[in-house]
Formats: C-alpha cells, structure tokens, sequence
C-alpha cells in the first residue's frame, strides 16, 4: 500500500523525511527505463535483423540502467545514477539512429532525449547537453555517417526533417523545463513564505500566551492587595455606622458606607471580568444539587434583602442539573446582586422549573425593579454599559458581561425579559439530571455535616494575618455581640483552644503567617474540638479552585472584601440552626 494511503494514528512511528525533488525525479527515470528498457531489448532480440541493436540495448540495460536503479536509491549517490541513466539513454537512442529500428522507426525514439535530459539536469545543463546530442546527430548525418558506419540509410529528405524536429523539440522541451522551474520556485517561496509565517504566528502565540500569564500574575497581585484594605475599609464603615453620631456625622458615616460599597463592587467586577479573560478555566461539569446552591445565595443576600426592606424570596425544587456548580453560583450571585441593587421596593425572586420536555430546568431570576427597555436589553450584557448609572454609583457594568461570558463558556443559554417599570426576568437554561447513587454525595457533606454540639457559646474565632483587616473585623464581630478571639496563625489559633469554650463559628484568611493555610487551620481546630464547627474562609487571592475547596472541606467561601451583610447572614444562620444544619 502507498505510503501516503496509510491513515495516520498518533502510536504510529515518526514518518520518514521527505525526499528531495531531485532524487525523486531521478528515481522515477530509472524505475521507468528499467522497467521499459529490458521488453525494447527482448523484443529487437526477436525481431529478424534486429540482433544487433537488441544486444546493445541489453547490454545498456544490465550495465548502466540496472546500477544507476541500484545507486538511486542511495542518496549521498544519486549524481552517479544520473550520469549512468544518462549514458544509457545516449547509448541506446544513439544505436536506434545508427541502425534504424524496425523500418528507420528509431529516428522517433530519439526525440526522448532531450526531454529525459531536462528532466534530470535542468535548464543550464539540459540546453548543454540536448544541443550536444542534435549537434553529433547532424555531424553524423552531414559528415555521411550511414554510410561511413555501414549504418541504416535514410531516405533523403528525411533526416534533414529529423535535425529540424529534433531542435524544435529541444527547444519545446527547455521551455517546460522552464515554466515547471519558475513554478516549483513560487511554491517553495510560498512554502517559505508559509513557513515563516507559521514561526511568526507560533512566536506571537508564545508571546501571547507569555503575556496572558504576565497578566494573570498581575492581576492576582493586585488583585489580593487591593482586596485586602478594601475589606478592612468596609468592615470599618459598618463598625464607624453602629457607633452613637448626631445627624451630620451619621450622614457623613452613610455617605461613606456608600462610596466604599461601590468601590468593592468595582474591584469585584474588574477583576472578575479580567480574570476570566486572561486565564483559560476548566470546567468542572458534575451533577449538582440546586438547592444547594439556592441556600448559599439565601445565606448571601438574606441580610443585605432586610436590609433594603426587600422580600427575598428562594424557592426550592429537589432537582438536580448538570453544570459546574462554581460557576452557575457564580452566575446566579450576579444576577440576585445585580436585581437588588436596581430594586427599590418589591420581591426579588429566585426560583427553577422544568421545561415542557424535562430535558433542561429554566432557573429564573425576577425583581420589580426599574426594568430595561427592549432597545437596551442586548446593550446590557455589553462591557460597561449600565442603565441610567452615567456616575457608576452602581459599579462600572461589568456583572452581566461577567455572567454572559460565563453562560457562554457552560453553554447555558441566557435570555432576558423586561420592560420599564415592569421589572426584570433573568431566565437561565441547564440540563436537567437525576442524581445517580452516591453522585454529588460530597457537596456540603463530609465533616461538615456533623451536628453541632450543644456546649459552644457565642464566641467566634477570628485567624487573619492581616493586622488592619483583622482588627477591622474583630471590632464588627464585637460590635454584633459576639466575644472574639483573634489571632494571625494556625499556630495561635491552637496555643489559645479550650476545649471547655468551644467557638460556635470559625473565620479564616486562607493564607496565614505560618505555613498552614485557612482549610488546614479550621480543620485541626475542628479535629481537636471533635465536632463540625461551621466555618468560612476568606481570602484576597483569585485562585479560582479555592471555593471548591472550601466547599469540599464543609466551609463557606467569602471573596474579599467581604460585605458584612453577607458574614452576619451566615452567622445567623449558624445561630439559628445549631442543631441541624448541613454545613456550607
């Protein structure tokens, strides 16, 4: 079977390198002539009067044919298989003119010549050699070779027509030659030329994706460092907001309680959106559980709801669907922050349905905000456009962006209905799946899901190594009624447990003085108490598989900054369901 006819599998071996053009043409003449050659000298062999030139031509064939084959296949030896092939060729069509063939039929054979030469030597050497061989063919027919060699003799006008025909085909033979050379040389320059084109685009692509790391470095950089004071600033305006002020100092706490709300939602949306644009984010496609997902948005947005004086309204529906579990929350914690912040009275509602073929469940996301206008409601998943927020009071536009990319790459198709007044309807589509046995069984179970004991009273432990975030959340905690220890480490976490005043609640920082991080830390804590204490990590970083972890690890995860209407959500939860309640 022909090389080029085997499908290619990647167990196969490597394939051979290419063969030159030249070597290639080379072996296609020998293969050709040795294959011809030996039948033509057979055939005069048998043919009364032909013995002579039958000889010759065995001779050339066994000679000089058969070991020019032999010698084209060995490349460093290619150039004496030319000469050899050529010889021949010079040998056996020179014995055709000099005795004629079958009726003076070998003056026709002799135009093979120059079309053999060009194809084997190439112009500069095939002009030499093709006018070499007219030229000694009209020396013998002009100086009466016939005659003086006892050779065939020709009718008259017949061999000053062979000369004539022979130039002509010379000729015609050198200006193929000539147009397949000029031919050859544009596809090498085009293969070049591709192939220059091919390391540019792999350099750019290197250099891109140099680049696109560069970025990501960056961003993380920047990110867990302007996370950091932004988190200490928010949790010090809501400690600055509960203390006794008059009435201009309690504006003046509002007004900045306003403007450090709408920077943390600003650094939350760029980075997000950046973050999802310079690295490339596997999916972590599973079944998972909806309600699941649904409690830990209620738990998120349960205390900044009473705190608009809105009904936040969760319904849950037992199904199960099929999606990264990460990031649909992700999705769906945009869509309930975003109707919130554009609902001024009413219900923001959060609930699913199956589909009429209960192939796909549609998650919805309704409020009775301000609405969107059908001319705007394909404008609002584009970067930085919002609706009537020419100041950016509301943040800079970027939370749909996040969420159409995001729906895009979980190929979830996303629609939106609304109108003004009328609020709005976020409607997501995810396949729906039934859970299979001991499918999803680690989502919010594991040591998490262990009761809490009764003995633990309503101290929080605080591990944050960050001084002014840690104080910063220390001072709120204390402010909320709750008795704190706070410490930097693992390692003091553990020097100040008493297992006689076991905290009711755990907050960890995921990166800590000590080499141990948040999980490890909440965990040992956990072990030594021997019970289940529910948890939350938090963290600057924009390590994307940490909320994962903690949720494999049974605690919630909080982005930096974190809002404390969100933290207090969970510690009244942790309050009010210390008896029963899964953790996260």
């Amino acid at each position: 079977m022909p090389t080029d006819s085997v499908p290619v599998h990647a167990n196969l071996a490597p394939a051979r390198p290419a063969v030159p053009a030249r070597t290639f043409r080379i072996r296609v003449a020998c293969l050709i002539a040795a294959s011809v050659g030996p039948a033509f000298a057979v055939f005069n062999l048998l043919t009364p009067g032909q013995l002579l030139l039958g000889q010759i031509e065995l001779a050339a064939n066994v000679l000089l044919v058969l070991p020019a084959l032999y010698l084209a296949y060995r490349t460093e030896h290619t150039k004496p298989a030319e000469n050899l092939l050529l010889m021949a060729a010079m040998v056996i069509f020179g014995a055709l003119v000099v005795l004629g063939g079958v009726a003076g039929s070998g003056l026709f054979w002799a135009y093979t010549v120059p079309l053999l030469v060009f194809f084997l030597k190439g112009q500069h050497a095939g002009r030499i050699i093709s006018l070499g061989f007219a030229l000694l063919m009209a020396l013998y027919f002009l100086g009466d070779g016939p005659t003086k060699l006892n050779g065939y003799v020709y009718e008259a006008l017949l061999w000053p027509q062979f000369l004539l025909s022979l130039v002509y085909f010379t000729v015609l033979a050198a200006a193929f030659n000539l147009a397949r050379v000029k031919q050859e040389t544009q596809v090498l320059l085009a293969r070049d030329a591709a192939h220059q084109a091919n390391q540019a685009l792999a350099q750019a692509a290197q250099d891109l994706q140099r680049q696109n790391e560069n970025i990501s470095r960056i961003l993380s950089t920047a990110s867990h460092d302007l996370r950091q004071p932004a988190h200490a600033l928010g949790l010090l305006t809501a400690g600055l907001k509960r203390l006794s002020l008059d009435k201009d100092g309690q504006s003046l706490a509002q007004d900045i309680d306003t403007s450090v709300a709408a920077l943390q939602n600003m650094l939350n949306a760029y980075f997000d959106y950046s973050a999802m644009g310079a690295r490339g984010q596997a999916l972590r496609m599973e079944a998972c559980s909806v309600d699941l997902i649904f409690d830990r948005l209620a738990s998120f947005f349960s205390e900044k709801a009473r705190q608009q004086n809105l009904r936040l309204c969760i319904k849950k529906s037992g199904l199960w669907v099929r999606s990264d579990p990460l990031l649909l929350q992700r999705v769906l914690l945009n869509l309930l922050s975003n109707a919130l912040r554009y609902t001024e009275r009413g219900t923001v509602l959060l609930c699913c349905r199956p589909t009429a073929n209960g192939q796909q469940l549609r998650i919805q996301v309704r409020d009775s905000g301000i609405g969107i206008a059908p001319s705007e409601s394909d404008k609002v998943f584009d970067e930085f456009y919002q609706v009537g927020n020419r100041a950016r009071s509301l943040g800079l536009g970027l939370g749909l962006s996040v969420v159409r990319r995001a729906c895009e790459q979980l190929q979830h198709p996303l629609s939106l209905a609304s109108a003004p007044g009328c609020g709005s309807t976020f409607t997501l589509r995810v396949p729906l799946v039934q859970r299979s046995e001991g499918e999803g069984e680690g989502e919010g179970e594991g040591e998490g899901t262990m009761p809490l004991g009764q003995d633990k009273d309503q101290t929080v432990l605080l591990i944050d190594r960050d001084c002014l975030s840690r104080n910063a959340l220390s001072s709120l905690l204390q402010a909320w009624g709750y008795s704190v220890v706070a410490v930097s480490s693992a390692g003091e976490a553990n020097a100040q447990f008493d297992p006689r005043a076991v905290p009711m609640f755990m907050v960890s920082d995921y990166r800590l003085q000590d080499s141990a991080c948040g999980i490890e830390a909440i965990g040992q804590i956990r072990q030594r108490a021997q019970q289940a204490i529910p948890a939350c990590l938090i963290s600057a970083s924009q390590d994307a598989s940490l909320a994962q972890k903690a949720s494999d690890a049974g605690m919630w995860f909080l982005q930096k900054p974190v809002a404390p209407a969100k933290l207090r959500s969970l510690l009244r939860r942790a309050t009010e369901h210390s008896d029963d309640t899964l953790w996260p």
